[in-house]
């Protein structure tokens, strides 16, 4: 399950069976992340090759691996490569970690 952004480099699903859930998917920055979009409501990442559908009941949507060659291209619009980011997520959406070192100076032994 995915809460917010996107995923990462290298974070690709090796399985064509896993399904993903993602709980705030960036539909508003699909053409910046080079996502081709349907009239439908679904989201295709091409460099993944991850088709995401929203899910009415459960909210959000879900991300299946999906190869290029058994999707109705013609039904998608793809972004003008201008826009495209490098398919990289934004630094505001990734994930943060800090690390608190404390450094205790030694006492001189007398």
């Amino acid at each position: 399950m995915i809460e917010r952004g996107y995923m990462q480099p290298g974070m690709d699903l090796a399985n064509d069976g896993i399904v993903l859930r993602h709980l705030n998917f960036p539909e508003d920055s699909w053409q910046e992340r080079g996502f081709w979009r349907s009239v439908d409501g679904s989201y295709y990442d091409p460099a993944r090759h991850l088709l995401w559908e929203p899910d009415p009941q459960a909210g959000g949507f879900v991300g299946r691996r999906t190869p290029e060659a058994s999707l109705n291209v013609a039904a998608y619009t793809r972004p003008p490569e201008a826009t495209t980011l490098a398919k990289v997520d934004p630094p505001k959406s990734q994930p943060r970690a800090s690390c608190l070192m404390i450094h205790r100076p030694r006492r001189p032994r007398c």
